[in-house]
């Protein structure tokens, strides 16, 4: 019996990038792999590709294809999408299509998320310990002034290194990269809220977390983390009467959607010193060189670093190998893409 043919709708570099040679011979066993052979793949290229393919991987810089063009390809029935929204290249009623005709639709985002949460994981713990905003004051000789003496009467005075200890975090959001950073802060011994309007209070008590308002969240939490996917929906969803409520001495960390945050409020209340903000998106990217996120002394500033980043193509290429070969030999797939819940992902 012949192999299936999977489209690798995808560049020479990308495919370089993404996928490590145990991962591409993986593929090979089972696949015959079908490809561009320069960069520069447009829809036509796409379309010959698709011609008899059973299976596509498409990535960043795939080209938008249309529905007409998909249904042209009638032996399709996976589309492995190895990167982040797969909105860019597919638009949603497309989506609904395939996925109403069988067409399995897969996702390597998982893949960022475990990159993302662990990146926040080390964000947190460096900021309540003050370490990024430290190095002024090192570089003029003060030492012992940031040991710290802890006194919850007067929590926390200024750059006071803080233990993960004892904390409250609050997590925006459960997908991907929220639920893997919950389990990641299961290691402490430390409270965790949650804001997520599509998890019941089961869910949340099977997670070991404790549901909560947004509200509630901002105003009540050591940390505030958030994770909510980029939808019309969460756009601008941390407004400035929510940024007002953030506790002194607090830590607000994003690396998520730029747009999920009211950026000039939350610019007005950190040029406060009154709480630390860790920022790794800005509405305007990259950041101008005047843009005071860059300058002030209370935040620490990463030029959207916390996904997919160089060796952390290589976890995506190899989640799309096993969504391949679990479909292929089992007719099964980890990360499918469902029509009820497209409208709430990225």
């Amino acid at each position: 019996m012949s192999k299936p043919r999977i489209a690798f709708l995808i560049s020479p570099w990308w495919k370089e990038n993404l996928f490590s040679e145990d991962e591409l011979n993986r593929i090979k066993s089972f696949a015959e792999i079908v490809e561009p052979k320069s960069n520069g793949l447009d829809a036509a290229g796409a379309k010959i590709l698709l011609k008899d393919a059973d299976g596509a991987v498409t990535t960043w810089g795939t080209p938008m294809l249309d529905e007409e063009t998909w249904a042209a390809a009638k032996k399709l029935r996976i589309i492995c999408h190895c990167a982040g929204s797969i909105k860019p290249i597919m638009p949603e009623n497309v989506l609904k299509s395939l996925l109403s005709k069988g067409t399995a639709i897969s996702t390597t985002s998982p893949a960022i998320g475990i990159g993302v949460a662990e990146f926040t994981l080390g964000i947190i713990i460096c900021g309540l310990k003050k370490t990024f905003f430290m190095r002024e004051g090192i570089a003029a000789g003060k030492w012992r002034e940031f040991h710290g003496r802890w006194n919850e009467d007067d929590y926390p005075s200024e750059l006071t290194p803080v233990e993960p200890y004892g904390v409250t975090v609050g997590v925006i959001g459960a997908g991907y990269c929220g639920s893997h950073l919950i389990k990641l802060l299961k290691n402490f011994e430390l409270k965790i809220l949650l804001y997520d309007p599509y998890k019941t209070e089961e869910d949340c008590r099977k997670m070991g977390v404790e549901k909560a308002t947004l509200e509630r969240l901002m105003a009540t939490s050591d940390v505030i983390t958030l994770h909510a996917p980029g939808t019309p929906q969460t756009k601008g969803m941390i407004n400035k009467d929510l940024i007002a409520k953030i506790k002194d001495g607090a830590l607000f960390v994003n690396t998520a959607v730029a747009d999920e945050v009211d950026e000039e409020a939350l610019i007005r209340e950190l040029k406060t010193g009154r709480f630390y903000a860790c920022i790794d998106q800005t509405l305007v990217q990259p950041a101008p060189e005047d843009h005071p996120f860059r300058h002030m002394k209370n935040v620490s500033l990463t030029p959207h670093i916390a996904g997919h980043i160089s060796n952390g193509f290589r976890r995506q290429g190899k989640y799309a190998a096993e969504e391949l070969e679990g479909f292929f030999k089992n007719g099964k797939v980890r990360f499918g893409l469902r029509a009820d819940r497209l409208a709430i992902i990225e």
